[in-house]
């Protein structure tokens, strides 16, 4: 999953980092001009779905561009990447987020009126990478828009399947979707993921999945959306958000699984900041 640093933003320092900072890239879009997204196609390694199946999926806008998804866990409160509003936390009026819709330019338009970004985020290693954007107004629940539970306790999930959701390109520096797909992971032990990555990069703030062989995995434009276990086509009411698209060494690639923020451990923070 390369970061997915968003249209403007340019994240070339991130690959260049030494002396163990984090050299791998958060996964929102980096779209050239005139890309244009593509119909119908795969996130890497999956399929396309539709917003009934993922309710509490939404997409994040700034200045009226797609750059990152997110999840409603309250009816006024996303959660997201803070690596997707660094830089533009105090300007919550150049956001919006987008609800209720399997095309990520669709749905019912929400306004933001404050974003809270995690004061200890690093945008070198990407830790405590998780914000808040608080809606102007509340969302109405229906089938299409719907809060996802958040998962709470000591438990790693580690061995669990996690299923991520999102309007991200389908291969590393592609173009992103026009629909939402979705694609099944394995969730792995911090361990696990420090004996493939190395030492030092995975903290406890952090959660691994993905194969050995690669194949499967988040990229480009899925930056704060939801990793979900228990998930369920006929009843997406079951899922329960245990990460959030973090960021990753390239796109679905072997030995480099991708990176999501740990929900448990940061839960305390986001119950204080919704």
């Amino acid at each position: 999953m390369t970061l997915l640093i968003a249209f403007a933003l340019v994240c070339v320092a991130a690959a260049d980092l030494q002396g163990g900072l984090n050299p791998g890239r958060p996964r929102w879009p980096r779209l050239p001009e005139g890309v244009k997204p593509m119909d119908d196609s795969k996130i890497v390694g999956g399929a396309t779905t539709t917003i009934d199946k993922f309710p509490y999926q939404v997409a994040m806008y700034k200045d009226g561009n797609f750059i990152c998804g997110g999840e409603l866990i309250r009816t006024n409160v996303v959660l997201t990447a803070a690596h997707c509003v660094h830089r533009y936390e105090n300007s919550p009026s150049r956001f919006e987020i987008r609800v209720g819709s399997t095309t990520y330019s669709g749905g019912t338009r929400h306004r933001v009126s404050r974003v809270n970004k995690h004061s200890s985020y690093n945008s070198y290693t990407t830790d405590y990478d998780v914000a808040t954007m608080i809606l102007s107004s509340s969302v109405s629940i229906n089938t299409y828009t719907q809060l996802v539970t958040m998962a709470s306790g000591g438990s790693s999930y580690s061995g669990y399947t996690g299923t991520v959701s999102g309007w991200g390109t389908t291969s590393e520096d592609g173009n992103i979707s026009r629909n939402l797909r979705y694609v099944n992971v394995a969730i792995m032990s911090n361990v696990q993921c420090a004996d493939v990555l190395g030492s030092g990069v995975i903290t406890n703030r952090m959660m691994c999945a993905g194969y050995p062989d690669g194949g499967k995995d988040a990229c480009q434009g899925d930056s704060g959306g939801p990793l979900v276990i228990n998930h369920s086509m006929s009843n997406p009411s079951n899922s329960v958000l245990v990460g959030i698209v973090s960021w990753g060494y390239g796109c679905a690639r072997p030995q480099s699984p991708g990176i999501y923020s740990r929900v448990t451990v940061l839960r305390g923070w986001i119950d204080a900041y919704s």
